[in-house]
């Protein structure tokens, strides 16, 4: 059996850090009364929109289907429970019937912020241990479980505010056509998934052998 080292260069991580500190930004502007970037109260921007909500149900659905291959039993185990209890937990913070959308849009955005960066953190946990002794391995192993069960929980917390908002913004003669569109791109991501493993995999075993 052969194995590649993949490792995450500093250029990665500024990325990372960058990425989250411009969210952070946008955020803490819009908290203070600012109008979200490609905000539109003319409606002008629905498509736009819906294509945003598209690729939300898109990627981590090949997120997903990537990591069946590189992963364990137990933390592929812990992606129905930890979403389940995601979602009891959300219904707890956002209320369909006396909703708040400032309210909804911070558990939002919160929730799936610590949810994208439970899965850096767990590729830099994952890198540091190559070097460990085999009892910290183990510590690894669990607490990548851990980490991943955290991040179906966070994922499953967003599930009540954003299918809310989806139906608050989605005119009613449009929700039939989106909704199989949503479903689509469900469908398209946990194909997709495997196909750009197979593509990356090889890609890896090619610049190794270079």
């Amino acid at each position: 059996m052969t194995y590649t080292e993949v490792t995450i260069g500093p250029g990665v991580v500024v990325g990372i850090l960058v990425f989250f500190g411009l969210a952070l930004m946008h955020e803490l502007f819009v908290g203070a009364r600012g109008k979200p970037l490609l905000a539109r109260r003319d409606g002008s921007n629905s498509t736009l929109l819906q294509l945003a909500f598209l690729i939300g149900w898109f990627v981590p659905f090949v997120t997903k289907s990537l990591s069946i291959p590189i992963s364990l039993d137990y933390a592929v185990g812990t992606m129905p429970v930890g979403a389940f209890i995601g979602t009891w937990a959300g219904k707890r913070f956002t209320d369909e019937q006396k909703w708040d959308q400032r309210h909804a849009r911070k558990v939002y955005v919160c929730c799936y912020g610590l949810n994208c960066a439970c899965l850096p953190a767990i590729a830099l946990l994952i890198q540091a241990c190559i070097g460990w002794n085999m009892e910290a391995k183990r510590m690894v192993f669990w607490l990548v479980v851990f980490l991943t069960f955290v991040a179906n929980v966070l994922g499953g917390m967003i599930m009540i505010p954003w299918c809310t908002m989806w139906n608050l913004v989605t005119p009613h003669g449009d929700k039939t056509f989106w909704s199989m569109l949503a479903q689509s791109s469900k469908n398209f991501g946990l194909i997709a998934g495997p196909i750009y493993f197979a593509m990356l995999s090889r890609f890896v075993r090619g610049s190794a052998s270079e």
